[in-house]
């Protein structure tokens, strides 16, 4: 199977931190006060059965379910550090979830003084750009480089993102959508900035069909409580029907 999708995401969000509790912030540690070698040691990284995610990111899970139920059956979840082994000429998008892309998180601005440090998570999704362009470059490829996740505001918002080498930033909930989005990468028809405003119903939302990191599984989205500081409140709540959630348990 020759991958057209590969979906990856940044040595931060496949740490296990050594299962030491609270230690998943550590990516946010600043760079210039946590020596490389202790950062090393204290990050080990999730299995993987040569590149591919034996367990992977929630999020890149849900956009895999919904590429392979969107007309995309050969895409592929990988580990960063593994990822140009699965890009060949045939490979379309090399799709990147984001967290924390550029360490302005409520935890990382903290630890890094209102961002004058660098968090760990800006320098490992940095890295892992870096290393896609090089590649795409050296290999004269024509995939594109796109980004999405919780943190890909971050990215807009910087208006960096065209001179690392991304091609599309994706914004919102794309699991009705992903397939389309991809197509229209493939044909050149798409935005630079895609923005997905429709919040899909839950039975649009694919259940995972590999396993999740720590077992995650999604209850709901968004909330009725209309806390008016807090995002998940910004989308409709829809509740996960159980079928679901028997199938991704």
């Amino acid at each position: 199977m020759t991958p057209k999708v590969v979906l990856t995401c940044d040595e931060t969000l496949t740490s296990t931190y050594r299962n030491i509790p609270l230690l998943d912030f550590f990516g946010c540690a600043p760079v210039e006060k946590i020596p490389s070698p202790i950062y090393r040691l204290l990050d080990s990284q999730v299995p993987h059965n040569n590149g591919l995610l034996s367990i992977a990111p929630y999020s890149l899970r849900k956009i895999e379910a919904a590429l392979v139920n969107g007309g995309y059956p050969e895409t592929v979840v990988v580990h960063a550090s593994f990822v140009t082994q699965f890009i060949n000429r045939e490979t379309r998008v090399v799709g990147v979830s984001a967290m924390d892309p550029l360490g302005l998180g409520p935890v990382s601005m903290m630890f890094t003084n209102g961002g004058r440090l660098t968090a760990y998570t800006k320098k490992k999704f940095t890295e892992l750009i870096k290393r896609l362009v090089s590649y795409r470059n050296a290999k004269n490829y024509s995939f594109k480089i796109v980004v999405g996740g919780p943190g890909a505001w971050q990215l807009v918002a910087s208006g960096d993102w065209k001179a690392m080498g991304i091609d599309h930033i994706v914004l919102g909930e794309v699991d009705a959508v992903a397939g389309e989005i991809i197509r229209e990468i493939e044909m050149g028809n798409a935005s630079e900035v895609i923005r997905v405003s429709r919040f899909p119903s839950s039975e649009e939302i694919s259940p995972i069909i590999g396993p999740s990191y720590k077992g995650m599984v999604e209850v709901m989205r968004g909330c009725g409580r209309n806390c008016r500081y807090c995002d998940p409140n910004l989308r409709r709540i829809r509740h996960i029907p159980d079928e679901v959630l028997r199938k991704e348990i």
